[in-house]
């Protein structure tokens, strides 16, 4: 991993360790652990609950086609991303935290509360990126990519072997589902222990601009209407995408794409949801 011009080793490994961190959150909450007790337990049954979700990921999805490019145009010409960077990873894992106390019931709780840490976290993936400009260049930039997308699928396959064991082992209670729920609060500390050397040693680069005649807002007005232009290609394929994994890995998605992801899933949700619901009407 060699340095570019002015740019420490440190400062990359710690951007690279960054989306070692944030796979967490994207792995156990979106896609595998939180996804499955939300269908299956919180809400009222699974289409519901499968219904729900699919929305609370849209709605999400929406917020930040529409609220990211005037934040992103502040973020840039304040020379600011790191500050906005911090509190979209802090407002994440507050809210990870919160759906710890999420139980049957509070489907609608629990979707307000994963709006907001999604929209949060999708918010920190972009100025994330936005980043890797500023410590690479053009001839490494791929490879330092490619560095922060490898260690993101080890992070992710790493909490995920931990939350199965917190599931499924009997190290850990089953009572009011506290095993489950306790994915969250392994998410948090996982994502808040290895942000850390970003906000330690990534620098921000670049000249900030001043705010005059209203920059800041007709920057972000224009990336808006530019994303409505692009809307078919743009905001369309992201909600589709997203949408579509959920579903898959909700159980109610094409059998042909996403094979061991699903197999893990029916794995976790028909065997052990099952499990500890027997357990809790006993």
């Amino acid at each position: 991993m060699k340095e570019t011009p002015q740019v420490k080793r440190r400062e990359i490994t710690s951007w690279c360790l960054y989306d070692f961190a944030n796979s967490a959150f994207t792995t156990l909450v979106v896609t595998f652990i939180f996804s499955q007790f939300y269908t299956r337990v919180i809400a009222e049954d699974v289409i519901h609950g499968t219904v729900m979700w699919s929305r609370a990921v849209m709605i999400s999805a929406v917020i930040v086609a529409l609220s990211m490019p005037v934040a992103g145009a502040i973020a840039d010409f304040s020379r600011r991303k790191k500050l906005f960077l911090f509190i979209a990873t802090l407002v994440t894992i507050v809210f990870t935290v919160l759906l710890f106390f999420m139980g049957p019931g509070m489907a609608f709780e629990a979707a307000v509360i994963f709006i907001i840490a999604n929209v949060a976290y999708e918010a920190g993936q972009a100025l994330y990126n936005a980043f890797l400009p500023e410590i690479s260049t053009p001839k490494n930039s791929g490879r330092i990519s490619g560095y922060g997308w490898a260690l993101g699928y080890v992070g992710g396959l790493a909490a995920l072997a931990i939350a199965l064991s917190m599931v499924q082992g009997s190290w850990l209670p089953d009572a009011a589902y506290f095993s489950v729920r306790a994915t969250n609060l392994l998410v948090a500390i996982w994502f808040t222990l290895f942000s850390v050397p970003l906000f330690l040693f990534l620098r921000e680069r670049g000249t900030s601009r001043p705010p005059d005649d209203g920059l800041y807002v007709r920057e972000g007005v224009r990336r808006v209407l530019d994303t409505f232009r692009h809307f078919p290609l743009g905001i369309a394929n992201q909600i589709g995408d997203d949408v579509g994994v959920e579903q898959i890995a909700t159980g109610h998605g094409s059998e042909a794409h996403f094979i061991e992801r699903r197999k893990i899933v029916v794995d976790l949700g028909e065997w052990d949801f099952e499990r500890r619901e027997r357990g809790q009407e006993s």
